[in-house]
Formats: structure tokens, C-alpha cells, sequence
């Protein structure tokens, strides 16, 4: 079993590899999408980068997984991964690429930076099946309504000006007849009448039919005035839900190194990551403190980030925190 087939294969298991010598491969989950020009689906697969910065591996993950399989010692595993290596930088020098089989292919350019180039084959895909569906046709987009025309422009005009004339003349007509006079008149009638201290009852006497109709009268008036506050009240929830906008997910991700119970123990840790380069950060919740190394956004940056440094065993017992902006 060659070495760039166990390569391949880790890789369907792993997040990250690091080839001793070349660089550290990192795999990123890329979800499906659609290809409109070719009527398909595309599968989700996972896309490989190339970090040449990492080219040292404490745990010796590579040279362990190829002494396991070809059953040799751990000495004669990292010597051949040690040939393998060197033929590859002699053919980037000599031809400028080199092609891992299933894998891709590294350039490099002429800053001296080494690139990998995916491979476009079924093999690339690093153990996903594709997936394969029917051809579908996309909905054309709506057509844009047609444009107004003076016409209708001047239609709309004419419109107006009648709604307008008549508006005039249903007024006038109200102001001629008196008719805003007897409003005017019933309305004062009205809050005199309201205005008027009730009159006491005499013992048990009946109540007549007239002021059984009036009370009649005065309950429908009291449902109506009822049914509309129940209408405002319906007219503002729709409001307050036409209104609504949705938060924003402001959660960030942390890399931890080390948890305590103590702020002594805490700052003392910190004290010794800075001495090795690290920018450290105290997060407190219920009673412990986390101390961060570093900070993302996206959860996927994270992920890359933090099998890169599993990988170069610098930080050991590392794991991932997702703190919303309450909790920060």
C-alpha cells in the first residue's frame, strides 16, 4: 500500500494531516450546491488546502498509520516517508508540479510557495458518492409590469378631478340643507344628557317597556363600541407582527487550553502560555475560567484551526467553545 493512497485515506477519517517535511493538508466540509448551467446537483465533498508553514508532526501520525499497515518498524516508516517527500520537491524543482494520485496536484510558483490543485476526478472526492438527480428546468423570472403610458396617466388624472367635484358637491349640498346644523344640535343634546345626574328609583316600580327599550338600546351601543376595540386590538397585532425582525446569531468560537477553578491557577497558565507566544483570554462562567488562545467568527475557520494545532502538539487537551455575545 503506497503512501499516497494511506494519505488519501486518513484524510476521509481526519480533519487534518501533516506530511513531515511538506506541509499540513486541512479538510473543510463543503456542503451541496446547485449548478444551473449544467442542470445538476453537485454532492457535498470535503475541499483540501495545503499549509506549508506546518511541516512537523510531534505524534507521528503519518509514519504510525504506515509502520501499522505495512507492519515495519517506526524507523524504516519515517525513512521512506522521508524518500517520498524528497521526490516530491525534486520534481517541483526540476518540472515545477507534482501530482499526488487521488489527491491533486502541487505547483510551485515562483515566489517559491508551494500550491495544491485539487484534482477534477471521481477520486478527489476523498471516499463521498456523487450524487446524481434528474435534470429540471429554472422558472423564468417574472416579466417587468408594462409601462405607464400618458394615457393612463391622464386617465387617472380625469379620475381624480370627478372624485374631487363630487366631494365638493356632497358638501355643499350638506351645508344648503342644514344638515350639518342638525348634527351639531343632536351632539350637544347628547352631552347634555350625559352630562345630567341620574334619577333616583322609587321602591320596587316596574320598569316601564320605553325604558326597557332604552337600556336595550344603551347595551348595544356598549357591544359595538366593544366589537371595535376588539377590531384595534386584532389591527395591532397584525402590526406587531408585520414589524417583527429577527436577531442576529453573534455567537463566537474559542479555542480553550485550559480550564480552572481558581483565577490564581488561571493567570499563572496564562503567565506561561505568553512566554511561548500565545495571546491568551480569560472567560468566566459559573465559577470556572477558561483561558482562549484565539477567537473566530465562523465555526469552520475554528475547526481548521484547531486540528492544525492537534496536529503540531504544541498545546495539549486543546477543545472548541461556542459563547454566545450574553454569555461573553
Amino acid at each position: 500500500m503506497d503512501i499516497p493512497h494511506i494519505i488519501k485515506d486518513m484524510l476521509t477519517r481526519r480533519e487534518g494531516l501533516v506530511i513531515p517535511g511538506l506541509g499540513s493538508l486541512t479538510s473543510a466540509f463543503q456542503p451541496a450546491s446547485i449548478r444551473p448551467d449544467q442542470k445538476l446537483i453537485q454532492p457535498p465533498r470535503k475541499k483540501l488546502r495545503l499549509d506549508t508553514k506546518v511541516q512537523t508532526d510531534a505524534d507521528e501520525v503519518l509514519a504510525s498509520e504506515l509502520a501499522t499497515r505495512q507492519n515495519i518498524s517506526l524507523e524504516k516508516a519515517r525513512e521512506q516517508i522521508q524518500k517520498y517527500v524528497d521526490e516530491i520537491h525534486n520534481q517541483l524543482n526540476t518540472k515545477g508540479r507534482y501530482e499526488i494520485e487521488g489527491i491533486g496536484v502541487l505547483e510551485k510558483k515562483l515566489a517559491g510557495t508551494i500550491q495544491l490543485k485539487e484534482a477534477a476526478t471521481a477520486e478527489s472526492d476523498l471516499g463521498f458518492e456523487a450524487l446524481t438527480a434528474e435534470p429540471f428546468e429554472l422558472e423564468p423570472p417574472p416579466s417587468p409590469p408594462p409601462p405607464v403610458g400618458k394615457r393612463s396617466r391622464k386617465k387617472r388624472t380625469i379620475w381624480f378631478s370627478l372624485l374631487a367635484v363630487f366631494l365638493l358637491l356632497v358638501g355643499y349640498a350638506g351645508w344648503y340643507t342644514g344638515f350639518y346644523d342638525y348634527v351639531i344640535r343632536k351632539w350637544e343634546q347628547k352631552q347634555q344628557t350625559a352630562q345630567m345626574p341620574p334619577q333616583k328609583k322609587e321602591g320596587n316600580r316596574k320598569e316601564t317597556p320605553e325604558k326597557k327599550n332604552a337600556g336595550q338600546k344603551a347595551a348595544d351601543t356598549t357591544g359595538q363600541d366593544s366589537q371595535v376595540d376588539q377590531v384595534l386590538d386584532r389591527m395591532t397585532d397584525k402590526k406587531q407582527a408585520l414589524m417583527y425582525k429577527e436577531q442576529k446569531d453573534t455567537t463566537d468560537y474559542y479555542i480553550v487550553a485550559g480550564s480552572f477553578r481558581k483565577m490564581k491557577n488561571a493567570q499563572e497558565y496564562c503567565r506561561q502560555l505568553k512566554q511561548k507566544g500565545y495571546t491568551t483570554r480569560i472567560l468566566e462562567k459559573n465559577g470556572l475560567y477558561r483561558i482562549t488562545v484565539q477567537s473566530f467568527d465562523k465555526k469552520e475557520d475554528a475547526l481548521v484551526k484547531l486540528y492544525q494545532m492537534r496536529d503540531t502538539g504544541k498545546l495539549e487537551s486543546i477543545w472548541l467553545l461556542a459563547a454566545p455575545e450574553k454569555d461573553r
